[in-house]
């Protein structure tokens, strides 16, 4: 036989293998799928045993069976419906957890996964094996809201309401041997959901969402090193996250800067900046929150955003109301303008303590910390009219110093000098500020 007709005869035998296999194939799907629609069918039989039967047989045959299932749920028998809705939902949750241990045994991520909320995960979060290992936390206890995400904003906005009951009682965990790793992964899958921006929220929610962003389960799992990385990622895509309306940016304003200063999240720094040049001043709570946070986040080039604040005497917690579930702010005679004097002082790379306030020896115990209590007089409280007006003059006089520096002024650092020294002369002349030891851990919100 020539060479051509031989590959001709060998090609056109294996097209009808093919297409015999085909043939088969989709002959032993349809007889399986009738016998999948009978199998559903025989859930309403008379006898308990053919039922049980039927439902075993179901629950072996597994997705397959999934399309008789559905069409089961219309049945006109009552129990048909019911034991194909169990039998349902059994083989959705066994697929699911098949689908989880495969992608956790795939650490370096060479399969694609269809797992609900994956795909956003990675783009936001990250897709290393550390993030896939924190993800499959998530998902063990929060499928229903990465379905959501999978599903879209308006779905994710839905979710967070119907969920609005846990995450309030949530929101109030008191320490972290309530918070485990459970709790962990549930706060950290609704904050990653809520935290886009095309999401859909009223008041509550957020005000329940920001409440969860300062809570106890947070806390808990930043401080755990293996996950604390994508918690920081989740919790600034909260923070950061942009509202609907102004009312709503305002009202989240004040739990997305304690979390900011409370977790040392620098994405808590636009808001600040924003509340500090805007039209009309917040209350003077938020003022001081923004002001600790511009001190904490910010560096020199966010000096003039303090500047106009200097001669502000309002107190700092005239409007507290509450404090944040997990730092309870106390109040006293602090001046809004004193923070954002110790904030200037601090950023321009000076003790806020040779000014005259208390302060302690490490700058950063300063700012608020989760499960503290803060008292801003324990930092901030310049004692006396006198030793107020003389840390604001050995401020300005120190920034006239540096200036007639800078421009090689004999005159204006001779001027300079004699503030320096009238500014020293009334500080000395107070009580001397003492350094207040660190604030003491407490699990009270």
């Amino acid at each position: 036989m020539p060479r051509r007709l031989f590959f001709f005869a060998l090609m056109t035998c294996c097209g009808c293998a093919q297409a015999l296999t085909i043939a088969c194939c989709r002959a032993d799907e349809a007889e399986s799928a009738e016998r999948l629609q009978a199998l559903a069918s025989q859930l309403g039989a008379k006898t308990w045993a053919e039922r049980e039967q039927a439902t075993s047989e179901l629950l072996r045959a597994g997705v397959p069976a999934l399309p008789a299932l559905n069409a089961a749920l219309n049945a006109s028998d009552a129990e048909v419906r019911s034991r194909a809705r169990n039998i349902r939902a059994r083989i959705d949750q066994d697929d699911y957890q098949h689908r989880l241990r495969e992608f956790a045994a795939d650490s370096a991520g060479r399969q694609q996964s269809n797992l609900p909320g994956w795909q956003q995960f990675r783009k936001r979060v990250g897709d290393d094996e550390a993030c896939r290992k924190f993800f499959v936390s998530l998902a063990q206890v929060a499928r229903p809201m990465l379905e959501s995400v999978e599903a879209g904003p308006a779905a994710v906005g839905r979710q967070l309401d119907e969920e609005l009951p846990v995450i309030h009682e949530m929101s109030f965990t008191s320490s972290r041997e309530v918070a485990n790793s459970k709790s962990i992964a549930k706060a950290a899958a609704i904050l990653f959901a809520a935290g886009d921006s095309d999401v859909p929220v009223n008041a509550e929610v957020a005000n329940g969402v920001g409440a969860l962003s300062c809570s106890g389960s947070i806390d808990s799992g930043l401080a755990k090193a293996e996950q604390a990385p994508m918690l920081h990622k989740i919790l600034g895509l909260w923070i950061s996250r942009k509202f609907a309306t102004e009312a709503l940016e305002a009202e989240t304003q004040r739990t997305r800067l304690i979390a900011s200063l409370a977790f040392a999240q620098p994405e808590g720094l636009p808001i600040a900046q924003a509340v500090l040049t805007q039209a009309t001043p917040a209350k003077c709570m938020i003022r001081s929150l923004a002001i600790l946070t511009v001190g904490k986040h910010g560096n020199k080039q966010h000096l003039a955003l303090l500047e106009p604040i200097l001669k502000d005497s309002d107190n700092w917690l005239v409007d507290a109301g509450t404090g944040g579930n997990k730092v309870k702010f106390i109040g006293g005679n602090t001046q809004v303008g004193d923070l954002a004097l110790a904030m200037s002082i601090h950023l321009y790379g000076r003790s806020p303590r040779e000014f005259g306030f208390k302060g302690t020896e490490r700058p950063d115990d300063m700012f608020p910390h989760a499960r503290s209590n803060y008292d801003a007089n324990r930092f901030f409280d310049l004692n006396s009219p006198t030793r107020r007006e003389g840390a604001f003059k050995k401020w300005a006089a120190t920034l006239a110093m540096d200036r007639a520096v800078t421009n090689k002024d004999q005159a204006g650092i001779a001027a300079a000098k004699h503030e320096l020294a009238d500014a020293e002369n009334m500080l000395l002349n107070v009580q001397p500020a003492t350094t207040i030891p660190a604030a003491k851990k407490d699990d009270g919100p």
